[in-house]
């Protein structure tokens, strides 16, 4: 559920005299699907059992913005994990990642629907191993909502070509090969470098 849907709910648990704690929820959906817990315990949440071990190290913690942030998202994970570290190297970009905040009140974790709010939903942009502190970790990077506005592409094709998979009856590239000269037309974010 998305913060707005369930603010009610949220106040309700920040206006409470009761010792207030939070916990990540991650389900990555790669070759196999995984979920995992910050919480000390596993726990059941939707149908689906996520594993309260030392996998997550860190997640990015959720800000505040009243635009769509177009910076990515960062996961740590412990790299001592086989499974997670055999499907990183077989590929794991383009892979979804959800990452739920989930609130405990006097240490018992409020799982109802309206209980935990969604900071990130996305897919893997990059993946890379770092050593610190002699710790092996998997630092995955995110891709943000509107990180693709600063892409551009160019296209490469033949009049007769656009003409052949879009439309017979199209002029638009008409001029584009005139005096057949190589010519190049951007798209996408002006500007750009």
């Amino acid at each position: 559920m998305e913060m707005h849907y369930n603010y009610v709910r949220l106040k309700e648990i920040l206006n409470t005299n009761k010792e207030f704690g939070f916990f990540a929820l991650i389900q990555l959906d790669w070759a196999a699907t995984h979920f995992f817990t910050s919480h000390p315990h596993d726990l059941t949440w939707n149908g689906n059992a996520y594993i309260a071990d030392s996998t997550i190290l860190e997640i990015e913690n959720p800000r505040y913005s009243e635009v769509v942030d177009r910076e990515a998202y960062t996961i740590s994970l412990s790299a001592m994990n086989t499974n997670l570290m055999n499907e990183v190297k077989s590929g794991i970009v383009h892979r979804p990642v959800t990452v739920k905040l989930g609130f405990t009140l006097d240490g018992e974790p409020q799982l109802g629907n309206n209980d935990l709010f969604n900071i990130y939903t996305g897919r893997v942009a990059n993946s890379k191993f770092v050593t610190e502190n002699e710790q092996q970790i998997l630092n995955i990077e995110c891709s943000a909502p509107l990180s693709n506005l600063d892409e551009t592409s160019g296209i490469l094709t033949t009049k007769s070509f656009m003409q052949s998979q879009i439309d017979a009856t199209d002029t638009t590239f008409d001029y584009l090969h005139e005096d057949s000269k190589t010519s190049t037309k951007g798209w996408g974010r002006i500007g750009k470098d």
